[in-house]
């Protein structure tokens, strides 16, 4: 203000991650089509460009993407480059408090008859229907009708824009006077500037809002015929943000587009294209910092050609920067899924060749040269992979999201997807919906958790709550975290309860009063299950799987673990092929040693203090408070199926033929030759009854 009081131009700069992402897209399509494109021969008048904005697929475009901002768009549907301007000024608080984004919708739509009070207005106000939506509107209506210089109108305008009461009311005269010399009648000129003088309070720079519209097309041109591009390009920009990847990430999946781990051979920091598909930056690895993705990517460039295996790759880079830090980096976010050997193979081969790559590096310093002389003779000198078993899915999943902070390969839900399908619970993005105090059971993965202390220095956590939809912000406080802190710091699929509370700002977060592990859900919240079974295909081996599966999981049997390391997956293996028995995992390191299921009573009394029979013992269960509560056993249910032969179909359900539901029982019954349909009949608990007393956070 000062500098203007001054007579000195002030000007403002912004700085926008926009244009970065538009640099890096046009970037990323010269290199994978040959085309140079420059932001500026972008077309503004694309209608396929206008089409994706109509259907609202609005997910990192420049200033349309919030939800509020999707919605008007596609109300608005826009058709040209005026719209785009007009959605840009429409969404800001002044316009949308007095409802003008309502009224420009349904008067471009023919839905409200567009009406001027006097004819003077028309050119001024046809193009946006009527509605005063631009400050140069104002200073255009002044100077048509109060008889205003330019410069006194743009008086008027920060004067009505800064509410200088004083100032507005001395140009009030003016203007009326001006109307009354122009000959407009008094009633209109007084009517106009009072709603000019309310417009004015919010009404945007066009100038300003054509900018950002422009930027705005050229990402919404780009997303169009380039999704692949401008994905990657975004995300680099957002790489360290893992709630806004995740978001992206989804869009991404949601186009169509496959996202692919980082490729050791195509190494780059930043997200890239191969073949129409996003490939993940490198440089969105833990562990692994520009300096190691320089030196393989250098290394990749020498040899001009790829890495064959994991020993080649270790022949040729420096070991003392792509160490085994970073190699271990590498395996788990699925760089080196084009190399033979599976991840867990690769693993467990890393010693092996970090020992070959630094005996090769001292050998290539010392001068040595291979006896033979000739590559094909190294190649015979190089060690092989030593196999072992591949690692379970979900240890795999968290793994790799361990690496990168995300699930890229696949996703847990779909190790339960019948389960999840089966439970009535809410979506992430439905809860940012929900009023105040209302209940919601929500199932997903905790992202991210912080710890925290209350005023009576008691812990609570915060956390971010995902599912396939969105993410939701946790509050889980001290009463409840110190039961289930081991579930809010795992990396397991939950089954959360709990009421929204509206924040401040309006959005929404949930106050945690439940959680609960997938695998407890599966193995007692179950009610039976349902199977469809083609006894032509099924044959004598699917009967044969089907009533081993019933000896196997007949009766109470443990659940999954919480935390499933790699050396349990191997006692998982030998105890899917014992039959009836379980397996318990000796910790000095011995083989896991084969023991017999608990007798049935024996099960069920571990389950007493459960009355709705959901597995909710609500609290630790009674005796030596040193030992460790006896595990909780997934029960048995009844196994319904529906068998089709020669085209009859015979529903069959006993009751001495049920099946306790872990993930393992899960998995087999998919794998039953000639099955089906898989369904799950579950049921929830009953929302907790909100306590009627003061609140006390913590």
């Amino acid at each position: 203000n000062m500098s203007e009081a001054l007579g000195l131009l002030k000007m403002d700069f912004l700085g926008l991650r926009t244009l970065t992402v538009i640099d890096k897209a046009l970037k990323l399509i010269a290199e994978t089509t040959g085309t140079l494109i420059k932001a500026e021969d972008i077309p503004t008048d694309d209608p396929a460009t206008y089409k994706l904005l109509q259907e609202g697929r609005t997910v990192g475009i420049f200033q349309l993407e919030s939800s509020g901002m999707q919605e008007l768009v596609r109300k608005l549907a826009p058709t040209g480059y005026d719209d785009i301007t007009a959605i840009c000024a429409l969404y800001r608080p002044g316009p949308l408090g007095a409802d003008m984004d309502k009224v420009y919708v349904e008067r471009k739509h023919g839905r409200q008859k567009t009406e001027f009070k006097d004819p003077v207005l028309e050119p001024i106000l046809r193009d946006t229907y009527g509605v005063i939506l631009y400050q140069e509107q104002v200073m255009q209506i002044a100077s048509a009708m109060g008889g205003f210089t330019m410069g006194m109108a743009d008086t008027l305008r920060k004067a009505m824009g800064k509410k200088k009461l004083d100032m507005m009311a001395e140009m009030k005269v003016q203007f009326l006077e001006g109307a009354d010399k122009g000959g407009f009648n008094a009633g209109v000129a007084r009517e106009i500037y009072e709603e000019m003088e309310f417009f004015a309070q919010y009404g945007f720079n066009k100038s300003h809002s054509a900018a950002y519209a422009l930027l705005s097309i050229q990402t919404a041109w780009l997303k169009t015929h380039h999704p692949a591009e401008f994905m990657a390009a975004t995300m680099t920009t957002e790489m360290k943000k893992s709630d806004r990847i995740t978001q992206l990430i989804d869009e991404v999946k949601a186009l169509g587009i496959k996202i692919y781990p980082p490729d050791i051979n195509n190494p780059r920091a930043q997200f890239g294209v191969r073949d129409g598909e996003v490939i993940f930056g490198m440089g969105a690895v833990k562990g692994v910092g520009a300096a190691a993705i320089d030196i393989i990517r250098e290394c990749w460039k020498e040899l001009g050609r790829d890495f064959t295996d994991l020993f080649d790759l270790v022949e040729n880079v420096d070991l003392q920067k792509v160490n085994r830090k970073v190699l271990e980096g590498l395996v788990n976010s699925g760089a080196m899924d084009r190399l033979p050997g599976h991840r867990n193979q690769l693993l467990l081969n890393l010693d092996k060749a970090i020992a070959f790559g630094q005996k090769t590096a001292r050998d290539r310093a010392g001068g040595q040269a291979s006896l033979f002389g000739g590559t094909a003779a190294a190649e015979v000198l190089k060690p092989t992979l030593s196999d072992c078993e591949e690692f379970d899915p979900l240890v795999k999943l968290s793994r790799e999201r361990a690496a990168v902070g995300f699930f890229l390969s696949g996703h847990p839900f779909q190790e339960y997807r019948e389960l999840i399908e089966s439970l009535p619970t809410s979506k992430c993005a439905a809860a940012h919906k929900r009023g105040d105090g209302t209940w919601v059971d929500l199932v997903g993965v905790i992202t991210s958790h912080t710890k925290h202390r209350d005023r009576h220095k008691r812990v609570y956590a915060r956390a971010n709550f995902e599912d396939l939809t969105g993410v939701v912000p946790l509050t889980v406080y001290s009463s409840q975290y110190e039961k289930v802190a081991h579930l809010v710091e795992s990396d397991s699929v939950l089954v959360i309860g709990g009421r929204v509370q509206m924040r401040s700002d309006n959005s929404r977060e949930v106050l945690v009063e439940r959680i609960t592990r997938i695998d407890e859900v599966l193995g007692l919240w179950v009610k039976d299950t349902f199977m469809s079974i083609d006894l032509e295909q099924a044959g004598r081996q699917g009967m044969e799987d089907l009533g081993a599966l019933f000896e196997t999981y007949g009766s109470p049997c443990e659940m999954r673990p919480l935390k499933l390391e790699e050396e349990e997956v191997v006692a998982d293996k030998v105890a899917s092929s014992a039959g009836p028995m379980q397996t318990a995992m000796l910790h000095d390191g011995m083989a896991p040693v084969p023991i017999p299921a608990p007798k049935k009573k024996e099960a069920e009394a571990e389950m007493n203090g459960d009355p709705d029979g959901l597995g909710m013992t609500g609290g630790l269960m009674d005796g030596d408070p040193d030992l460790a509560p006896p595990p909780v056993l997934a029960r048995p249910v009844p196994l319904v199926v529906e068998v089709e032969r020669d085209g009859k179909t015979w529903l069959v359900k006993s009751d001495g033929r049920n099946i306790a539901l872990t993930l393992d029982s899960l998995r087999r019954l998919r794998q039953v030759p000639g099955g089906g349909e898989l369904r799950l009949r579950a049921t929830l608990p009953a929302a907790i009854e909100q306590k009627k007393r003061f609140f006390n956070r913590g």
